[in-house]
């Protein structure tokens, strides 16, 4: 047991600690968790633990009871990806390059068991289960360099993805309500429930008990109807009135609210355990109750379907006999305590919005839920078949039985749930869409962003703020600032930089240690008792009471400092529910802080000075107890402070590491983000993401979907200390420009950009439109397949002909050749009635591209054919870029050098930016950009801009005057139209631009004729289509109110679908073809001209006995 009274300090020797010197533990929390280590953790769970889990719940698999057949599986592991039916290593890039699954082999070992006869089998394959890239069952798993370079293989790749079908897909982080938790809600008097997801390896159940104009009702989605209170206590062994009473309320402060319940029991006449039972069992529905496993002994007992409803599937996640239900009747009881209690005290209510009460499911944990789904269809599938063969003959051997393992089955689950991002799951009627989504490669910042991304299914049509806001719970876990505009607002969050998501750890330590510390067993407690001590609760399961809980948890956080529970435990009291919870389970975020003791942290100089030069490690600070691991729940019940300076003003127990790890990737790159608005840092949080700039030091050697790649990225002149520990340096997406802060024509209005045509000419924002073709080869039904006609082959194909001019001798378009608008790239043949006919695949686009190069692959459906292709953009009027800062701007002009202003010295602005664009936005961040930056280029540093601890403007300002600069950064220009000084100082510097993936070339859209639609005979919709432009109603009424009557007449009849109708004079409906159907004649038929959408209208209105008539003459 801990003496916590006479624990001495251990930091006697702590010294005055430098602000920034503590950075230095965030490189090594970020190797051991956070950021790529989430997913990662959570995937090696699932390999090394959770399988098992799996297995363990299912081992036994009953095939036939006469004979006693059954299998019994004993281990099941995973190995590492190898080209099917070899021993081939699969790497990630040829499963890129081929189309193929990146999965390695699921192999159980199993006993088959024929009455007394059992023979053991080794390493049956399973199923393939997808691999994701740098787990512990990946081939790059703690690669160096070299073996990266081997695999052709970023070594900047986080990994944490999947490759399904040769496309990269990810798995989102998905928030969850909490399992084995109750949970209270409801406001006002009348209408009040508590809720609990209950959740084991076998069995998940959801109860409510509901609290309805004074009475107490028990809701089960295995009931008929809702049972009364006071009988299910009495089924859990409660049988006394007084007795139930005392377990919920001993002061009887709630007791009156029981009274209705009570009496709604007596006139039941149930008062024994017996007849609540047979009570239960009239409202079961009975055709789920069947096919529980159980043994003889217990199935003969009395009642059993209510005792077995009780045990599995009634708070299933506390464990009971059939005859005993004492903690269940305990839980059921604080239940019922805190429902009641809350309409006397709202304060007891559980927000649904506390970042506490949510829980988060990565890769492992959804996969989990797939593969037991799956594991089970798979046995249910092995009983069939064997029964199928019991029928025609003997009993099957061992070597049948493994040839019924149909591997398929399991595979295809996998496969089809991450490709298409569907997670359906029958057996718990779970439906999810959007689960996994195509890995986006946009930017290496968006590729960071992905990985770390939290998705919610809340509806995001719903115009709810409660789902949306910030709340203080989220601090250190998820980023204020990353999160989209618009409907999914709020929904979608981002981690934060240090947070970390736990796995399942065994409770039997923490359930160890919680009795050493004082806790007392709950069996030895009566009702009354209860609310005298405070119920210790462990992953749901109360488990036992003690009368002194602040000392409890001292001595149990302790504990977990000395490695007697395992560093992610978490502990944390509850005085209005006067209960302490003790927490091992998944999904719980949590985040690394310094232990503070008698004021003084127990970090020191001399630690940081160490780990600065490797000779102490991030473990070591966490198994000596100078850095925990504290999760939401628990910093409620901890005083933080913010920097050193404060802990001698208060009793602070712990200490933030650094302010900025608030902040995720997205929002750490910004400048001195602290100074700005807070919705401009999250516009740079999207336009971040959307930034071009190299994904991958491997670019070219990929064949993503589309990706952009900046020719000359520089990194910022002002950077934060987010930006080396993401790699952002190392993949810079923009330019560090000169910009001048000034109004130059009118083309700068409305946050336009002015360029210098010079920078331009010099490679500013000059990038590469990378994307590919896929020539699909169809197979059909009779053994025949498309194919690719060589020219031997083909004596139709004419290389002189501007079709064909770029195709090569193996009927595929040329490397490094010009491809234009229908110009032949595969000279595809499809298979006639008797022999093949030309299918030739053509280029479509309006703009030339440069074949990169055309790559042939192996897969496992033939040959794999893809054509990489690249197009050179140069910025041009209407491209988007934006600063660091959300202030986004299209080119509005570009400008010969020398007609732009110049400094004495003869620097130009690389852009020329409005200085309205700063009042209304507030980004003082910029302007402390730009003076830092330009202290900087003067020193030769690079500025800190880092959130809370970035460089101080009278600092910067020194430095400027010291280089002989003004201290605001403003400067004299040089007209360059006139040459003379311009009458007004301007503010100058350096100011990193991102240039966005918005560009005319991709979105510029002009048509005078081309394909219509079928059915209206109007232009097809679509810029890849070659659609028409639609003219809306917006702008139909703009039209109107000018009175630009030609316009809308050649617009919206002209230019779309004009069509000459025959409308018969006397009666006025449509004709056809010069004849009347109503009056059966020619004679007075008439021309009209009219939308043929209009046209199309009449005849369906037609249809359904509505006779539209058109009245002809001169009006």
């Amino acid at each position: 047991m801990f003496n916590v009274d006479q624990e001495k300090p251990r930091a006697a020797d702590v010294t005055t600690i430098d602000k920034d010197s503590k950075w230095n533990l965030l490189p090594l929390i970020l190797k051991t968790t956070g950021l790529t280590k989430l997913q990662l953790n959570s995937f090696n769970d699932l390999i090394d633990f959770g399988l098992t889990r799996i297995m363990k719940a299912n081992r036994t698999v009953i095939i036939s009871e006469t004979p006693r057949i059954h299998i019994q599986y004993k281990s099941i592991y995973v190995e590492k990806p190898y080209y099917p039916n070899t021993q081939s290593i699969l790497t990630p890039q040829a499963c890129r390059l081929s189309g193929m699954t990146y999965a390695g082999n699921v192999y159980v070992d199993y006993d088959y068991i024929n009455g007394k006869n059992v023979k053991s089998v080794q390493k049956v394959a399973i199923a393939r289960l997808p691999i994701m890239l740098k787990s512990n069952r990946c081939h790059l798993y703690n690669a160096n360099d070299e073996g990266f370079a081997a695999a052709d293989e970023c070594p900047y790749d986080p990994g944490c993805y999947f490759i399904i079908r040769g496309t990269e897909r990810v798995v989102l982080v998905q928030e969850q309500a909490p399992y084995n938790r109750i949970l209270v809600e409801g406001t006002g008097t009348e209408e009040r429930q508590a809720v609990v997801n209950s959740s084991t390896d076998t069995h998940k159940t959801r109860i409510e008990l509901k609290w309805c104009k004074g009475n107490l009702t028990l809701k089960h989605n295995m009931l008929n109807e809702e049972l009364p209170v006071f009988i299910v206590f009495r089924a859990l062994g409660v049988t006394a009135d007084q007795e139930i009473i005392q377990i919920i309320d001993p002061t009887g402060t709630i007791s009156d609210l029981l009274m209705s319940s009570l009496q709604e029991s007596i006139k039941l006449e149930i008062s024994t355990q017996e007849e609540a039972f047979q009570y239960i069992e009239r409202k079961l529905r009975q055709q789920q109750i069947t096919g529980i496993i159980a043994t003889k002994e217990e199935r003969a007992l009395p009642y059993y379907k209510a005792r077995e409803f009780l045990r599995s599937m009634f708070v299933p996640h506390i464990p009971s006999t059939l005859t005993e239900f004492r903690k269940k009747a305990i839980f059921f009881g604080l239940m019922v305590r805190w429902l009641l209690t809350s309409i006397r005290d709202p304060s007891i209510n559980d927000s649904r919005d506390f970042f506490g009460n949510k829980r988060l499911e990565l890769a492992g944990e959804l996969l989990d839920l797939l593969f037991e789904d799956l594991f089970k269809n798979f046995n249910l599938n092995i009983q069939k078949s064997v029964k199928k063969y019991l029928n025609r003959s003997k009993a099957p051997d061992v070597t049948t039985i493994t040839t019924l393992m149909k591997q398929k089955l399991i595979t295809d689950g996998l496969n089809a749930a991450i490709s298409s991002g569907n997670w359906n799951i029958t057996r718990f009627k779970m439906t999810r869409a959007g689960v996994s989504q195509p890995l986006a490669r946009l930017s290496y910042l968006n590729f960071l962003s992905m990985i770390t991304r939290i998705s919610s299914h809340f509806e995001k049509t719903q115009k709810v703020s409660g789902a949306r806001s910030l709340y203080p719970s989220q601090f250190g876990f998820v980023c204020p600032s990353d999160t989209p505009e618009g409907a999914q607002c709020g929904l979608v969050k981002n981690f934060s930089l240090t947070a970390h998501v736990t796995v399942w750890a065994d409770p039997s330590s923490a359930r160890r240690t919680l009795f050493n510390v004082g806790v007392e067993e709950i069996s030895l407690f009566s009702g009354e008792e209860f609310l005298q001590n405070y119920v210790v609760i462990l992953n749901g399961e109360p488990i036992g009471v003690t009368a002194e809980p602040e000392l409890v948890c001292a001595r149990f956080r302790e504990a977990r400092r000395h490695k007697w529970v395992d560093r992610y435990t978490a502990i944390w009291t509850s005085p209005p529910k006067r209960c302490i919870f003790v927490s091992s389970e998944s999904g719980r975020v949590c985040r690394p802080l310094i232990i503070v003791k008698n004021r003084k942290s127990l970090l020191t100089q001399q630690m940081i000075n160490d780990i600065h030069d490797e000779k102490i490690s991030f473990e070591y600070l966490l198994d000596n107890g100078i850095i925990e691991y504290i999760d939401v729940n628990e910093q409620h019940d901890t005083l933080i402070a913010f920097d050193e300076h404060q802990l001698p003003l208060d009793d602070f127990t712990h200490l933030e590491i650094d302010n900025a790890q608030i902040l995720g990737v997205c929002a750490g790159v910004i400048p001195c983000p602290h100074h700005n608005q807070s919705p401009r840092n999250t516009y740079q949080c999207a336009m971040g993401k959307q930034a071009v700039g190299p994904t991958a030091l491997n670019i070219f050697n990929r064949i993503d979907k589309s990706t952009y790649f900046l020719c000359y990225p520089q990194q910022p002149m002002v950077q934060t200390r987010t930006i080396r520990l993401s790699k952002y340096n190392e993949m810079p997406c923009g330019h560090a420009a000169m910009v001048a802060i000034m109004s130059y024509s009118g083309h700068d209005i409305e946050d336009a950009l002015v360029m210098n045509k010079a920078s331009l000419d010099r490679g500013f924002g000059r990038r590469y439109y990378l994307s590919k073709i896929d020539i699909k080869l169809k197979h059909y039904d009779d053994d025949r397949c498309d194919r690719i006609a060589t020219i031997n082959e083909d004596t139709e194909l004419d290389r002189s002909q501007f079709q064909f001019e770029n195709v090569d001798d193996d009927g595929l378009v040329k490397s490094g050749v010009m491809l234009q608008e229908g110009q032949v790239y595969a000279n595809k043949f499809i298979p006639a009635t008797v022999k093949y006919k030309e299918a030739r695949m053509r280029y479509s686009d309006n703009y030339p591209v440069k074949v990169h190069n055309v790559i042939v692959a192996n897969s496992d459906r033939g040959l794999n054919y893809t054509i990489k292709t690249r197009d050179f953009r140069r910025p041009e009027l209407g491209d988007k870029f934006s600063s660091r800062h959300g202030q986004k701007g299209v080119v509005g002009l570009i400008v010969e050098q020398e007609d732009m202003p110049y400094t004495e010295t003869g620097v130009y602005p690389d852009i020329i930016m409005n200085p309205h664009g700063f009042p209304s936005r507030m980004t003082v961040g910029k302007m402390i950009e730009l003076i830092s930056g330009k202290a900087g280029i003067a020193k030769g540093k690079i500025g800190n801009g880092t959130a809370f601890s970035s460089d101080r403007v009278k600092d910067i300002s020194e430095d400027l005057i010291a280089a002989g600069f003004s201290y605001s950064g403003k400067e004299i220009l040089m007209s360059g139209i006139t040459g003379e000084p311009l009458e007004a100082y301007i503010f100058f510097g350096p100011v990193f631009y991102q240039s966005l993936k918005h560009m005319v070339k991709d979105k510029m859209q002009a048509r005078a004729s081309g394909r219509t639609t079928l059915l209206t005979r109007q232009p097809t919709q679509g810029r890849s289509k070659k659609g028409g432009m639609r003219l809306g109603e917006m702008e139909r009424d703009c039209l109107i109110g000018h009175g630009a009557a030609n316009i809308l007449y050649e617009r919206m009849l002209i230019s779309s679908d004009i069509y000459e109708a025959d409308v018969c004079e006397n009666c006025g409906l449509l004709g056809y073809n010069g004849h009347c159907s109503e009056c059966k004649g020619q004679a007075n038929m008439k021309k009209v001209r009219m939308p043929y959408a209009c046209k199309l209208l009449f005849q369906e209105l037609l249809s359904m006995g509505v006779a539209p008539r058109i009245r002809l003459g001169d009006f």
